[in-house]
């Protein structure tokens, strides 16, 4: 069993470790059935007995489906068990189309399938990069973004431990979509800070963050009721020439459908922190009076269309529309600000610095124990 130790930075990094890391990332869950290839040969592992079933060079149309009585292997057999796709001699398997490194398992999951990427914690890295931020940003803005990714990843292990894995590939965790979204530079920015993670007063940091702050990052507190010394307001200058205004136009019917409450009759915001970000979010109905913080209401009605919490509301019939700079939550490291300081010729260590003062750089050993 290995366990993590943290060894300070000070002048030069460490060697880091070594040895590879898996993490289980579930990118596939509910459905009919999968398609699955290898770019090579690949072993399938019944997982109870961890016998090979067979070995395949390919397996052409391999489709997993899940029935009642257990999983379907086109051409190979029925499987009460979890199997396990196991590329070897330097093969890639596909799902569906897309290539992953590392193995894949498959479960049945009620009336359908859950598929789990078990990768190497620095490889998944390489699929999250381009998912989360420009492979054009900085080279010092994606070794920003590479370390407090693996940060995220190692800080949420247990998020989805009762699912059967530890982060999802969605928004949710950490958007990851395999190889196809590996670029040379992206490799590079993971690979040159290799085991690099943020931590305080010796923990792993929490590093949350967000496409763009419109010039000013959330205090946590105001956000998700957390207290993290090390996630406070940040005003942010390199931001502040790249706002993201929006705007978004909703019919009060609209509302009421979606926050399943009666007809609205007026709906306003409710206090604002110093950064311009809405607490609550008033709306007064015929069945009463709801108050909703402000973030969570942006969740409700999409945050593909309410950008973040630093709005105004202007009413004009029966139409609501919603106003606003920045996008994303608030909270943690700008995406927009720190390419902005990659571009200005701060290294990465000075922009981990600018948007989570306090923290310390180090960097992971493995031991045996």
């Amino acid at each position: 069993m290995k366990r993590l130790l943290f060894t300070l930075i000070i002048l030069r990094l460490t060697a880091g470790y070594s040895e590879a890391v898996d993490i289980r990332i579930g990118f596939i869950n509910g459905a009919e059935s999968v398609k699955v290839s290898a770019t090579g040969y690949m072993d399938i592992i019944d997982l109870a007995t961890n016998e090979i079933i067979s070995t395949t060079y390919g397996w052409s149309g391999g489709f997993v489906k899940a029935t009642q009585e257990g999983l379907v292997l086109k051409d190979i057999g029925l499987f009460t068990n979890p199997v396990l796709l196991k590329p070897i001699v330097g093969a890639k398997a596909l799902v569906n189309g897309n290539r992953y490194r590392g193995e894949i398992e498959i479960q049945k999951n009620g009336n359908g399938i859950k598929v789990i990427n078990v990768i190497d914690l620095e490889e998944y890295l390489y699929g999250v990069l381009k998912s989360e931020m420009s492979a054009k940003a900085p080279m010092e803005a994606l070794k920003a973004q590479a370390i407090i990714a693996r940060t995220f990843a190692l800080a949420n292990l247990k998020k989805h431990e009762q699912e059967g894995y530890n982060l999802c590939s969605h928004i949710h965790c950490q958007v990851y979509k395999g190889m196809d979204m590996e670029t040379d530079n992206i490799i590079d920015a993971v690979d040159s800070t290799k085991g690099q993670i943020l931590t305080y007063d010796g923990e792993i940091a929490q590093t949350f963050y967000h496409s763009s702050c419109g010039g000013v990052t959330a205090d946590v507190l105001s956000v998700w009721g957390k207290d993290i010394p090390y996630l406070k307001e940040v005003y942010d200058p390199f931001c502040k020439a790249s706002n993201d205004n929006w705007n978004y136009t909703i019919s009060l019917t609209a509302i009421q459908n979606i926050l399943n409450i009666g007809n609205i009759s007026s709906i306003y915001t409710d206090g604002k922190d110093s950064g311009g970000r809405v607490k609550n979010i008033i709306i007064e109905h015929t069945q009463g009076k709801a108050t909703i913080p402000g973030n969570k209401f942006r969740l409700m009605i999409g945050s593909d269309k309410i950008w973040s919490t630093r709005l105004t509301i202007a009413r004009n019939g029966d139409k609501v529309t919603f106003q606003g700079k920045g996008k994303g939550h608030g909270v943690g490291l700008c995406q927009k600000g720190a390419v902005s300081m990659g571009t200005l010729g701060y290294n990465y260590k000075q922009i981990l610095g600018f948007y989570y003062p306090g923290v310390y750089l180090r960097s992971i050993v493995f031991e045996e124990e």
